[in-house]
């Protein structure tokens, strides 16, 4: 009689399995609906807010991409901007160096008046 049961019991759990995964997939399908009618709502925007939808479709599709190239380049956008200021900081300082040292006038005669 117990294996009677636990078989009844089984079938009863298998059912129940497969209606909860019908159920998912019927979400899922309504989710990617509404994910498809808002993406295909931004590609019908006018003018430049087209390519504003397709980057946020992009954005949407691939979240986490999206994330780690923002993270990878704002360290190497970070390392540019501090690159090009010391290249410049230091031209700065030798334009000045040369710029001191055309203006400096002598006090000396150009040459001896005495002979």
């Amino acid at each position: 009689m117990a294996n009677g049961v636990e078989r009844i019991e089984a079938g009863v759990a298998v059912e129940a399995v497969t209606e909860a995964d019908k159920k998912i997939a019927d979400i899922k399908a309504e989710k990617a609906a509404k994910k498809a009618a808002r993406q295909n709502k931004r590609l019908e925007w006018k003018g430049p807010l087209k390519f504003v939808g397709k980057a946020i479709n992009v954005v949407e599709d691939h979240p986490v991409a999206t994330a780690v190239s923002v993270l990878a380049g704002v360290p190497v956008g970070v390392a540019g901007v501090l690159i090009y200021q010391k290249v410049t900081k230091s031209g700065d300082v030798a334009e000045e160096a040369t710029a001191e040292d055309k203006t400096e006038e002598s006090n000396e005669a150009p040459f001896d008046t005495e002979a």
